[in-house]
């Protein structure tokens, strides 16, 4: 494990020589040595699939031990016989080569623990930077249109916080499959309550605080959000008058969704064939639910706030966490895809950003089944899984320790910079809200810098005050749960 298998154009065995291949793996013991004497074509599939689950099924459960190297031979193997390649086993999205070692690292020990990735830090620190670009620029009403229009495009940064979702979750939750043959649900789901519950909790009391509801406190709107279930009515979310315990919460709900389903969904999506179904399904879902409400809601309230719902909840962003999946799979099974944006990983990046930005110029629908051809969150997507798949393979300024340490406080600066926006607001005089042209521009770029530096600050703190203390908490439940319970006397 975690060195290049051996190779040698050795003479091909029969089952080797229906394929036309004239290499065989040169590895001792490796699976793909075994070759069914007398096999015929008909019966090729089954047989060296029987062979290989007899292989793999004798073959010692120890850590760290395959008996599949990961060479052409073993591959050609899974293929032909229409089996997933296992994570972690010589795994085909990447080659085993020492300048790649530390990112195959995490990959390879995926039996003994959870896979982590720099680039996916970066992707985070990326979409929180976008979103607070969004946000700040709604406090500089004189910014030149075209410029304004161009950075409240970082908006759809919460679509990128969403396709990365769904791509850690897939990693996190095959690589506990693969190490221990079974994921523990309710560990999963204790997971993410205590990863997002302590610091959104912590949020709304402060939001609370320093911008109380004009029409008070209302216990149910704050039972809604706690149970993230807010972004599921129009007169919770949208509707004139409605209470946003956290500024933003709208997709913190949406994300508690997906891990509800996301179970069923991890079940049934395993490969790039089920993901690829699994995002068309979801669009039609998405269509069918959308008008469904808009013809429910149109009587009862503003046409701006069903829009804006229909843009919001689950059913409508579904599809962009599908979206994760189909890049999951890509990096896992599409090697050669895999390869060539490796080769041309930076030139691939930079295109992705200029096509994101292009779509910020284009006319789009808000939802799924508006009038227009393509909702603006999707078509903004699409560019944003090339940048997923490109930095997964970029090894150059894009993925940089800055944006990381950015991400990995990703979550509390989510939360946090509308705060630092707040008190920014309370002293307009401070950012030159109020310039025009060139002014505005500058004094948007300043405020840009002070509120990601103050911002960075504030989520620090939290992060090790709030999050990772939750975090602990979570496993130490997990574990106190796991304890074996002592018989009675």
């Amino acid at each position: 494990m975690g060195t290049p298998c051996l190779r040698s154009p050795l003479r091909c065995g029969p089952w080797l020589r229906t394929a036309r291949s004239t290499s065989a793996c040169a590895k001792e013991g490796c699976a793909a040595q075994m070759r069914p004497a007398g096999t015929r074509r008909p019966g090729l599939s089954y047989a060296l699939s029987a062979a290989a689950m007899r292989r793999q099924e004798s073959w010692p459960r120890r850590r760290g031990s395959s008996p599949w190297c990961g060479c052409f031979a073993c591959r050609w193997l899974f293929w032909r016989c229409h089996i997933s390649w296992p994570s972690g086993l010589g795994e085909p999205r990447e080659p085993l080569t020492p300048d790649l070692s530390t990112r195959n690292a995490a990959l390879n020990n995926s039996h003994s623990a959870k896979p982590h990735y720099q680039y996916v830090d970066c992707l985070r620190g990326y979409a929180v930077l976008m979103v607070i670009a969004c946000h700040l620029a709604y406090e500089f009403p004189e910014l030149p249109y075209r410029v304004k229009q161009l950075v409240t495009s970082g908006w759809f940064g919460v679509q990128l916080f969403f396709i990365a979702s769904c791509l850690t979750l897939m990693m996190s939750w095959n690589a506990e499959r693969n190490a221990k043959g079974e994921v523990s649900l309710r560990a999963f789901f204790l997971r993410r309550f205590f990863r997002i519950a302590p610091a959104y909790y912590a949020a709304g009391i402060l939001y609370f605080v320093i911008s109380p509801p004009p029409g008070g406190f209302d216990a149910m709107q704050a039972l809604r959000t706690a149970v993230f279930i807010n972004a599921w009515h129009p007169a919770w979310l949208t509707a004139p008058g409605s209470w946003n315990v956290v500024p933003g919460g709208w997709s913190i709900s949406v994300e508690f969704t997906f891990y509800a389903v996301f179970p069923l969904f991890a079940t049934l999506v395993t490969s790039l064939r089920s993901a690829v179904i699994a995002l068309a399904a979801s669009l039609v879902l998405g269509a069918v639910a959308n008008l469904t409400v808009l013809g429910a809601f149109t009587p009862h309230y503003p046409a701006e706030s069903i829009s804006n719902f229909l843009f919001f909840w689950f059913p409508n962003q579904f599809s962009i966490f599908a979206l994760g999946a189909v890049a999951y799979f890509m990096m896992k099974d599409a090697p050669r895809l895999m390869a060539f944006i490796e080769r041309h990983s930076g030139l691939i990046a930079t295109g992705a950003i200029l096509s994101f930005c292009i779509v910020a110029f284009l006319p789009f629908g808000k939802y799924i089944g508006s009038q227009s051809l393509m909702p603006a969150g999707h078509a903004a997507s699409l560019p944003l899984v090339v940048l997923v798949l490109a930095l997964s393979r970029h090894k150059g300024v894009l993925v940089n320790r800055p944006a990381a340490a950015m991400g990995k406080v990703s979550f509390s600066a989510y939360l946090l910079h509308f705060m630092v926006l707040y008190i920014f607001g309370l002293f307009p005089d401070l950012l030159h809200t109020q310039a025009t042209g060139i002014e505005a521009i500058l004094a948007y770029a300043v405020g840009l810098v002070l509120t990601v530096v103050l911002t960075y600050l504030t989520s620090a703190l939290s992060y090790y005050v709030i999050e990772q203390p939750g975090v602990q908490a979570g496993k130490r439940l997990i574990h106190q749960l796991r304890r074996p319970r002592p018989l009675p006397a």
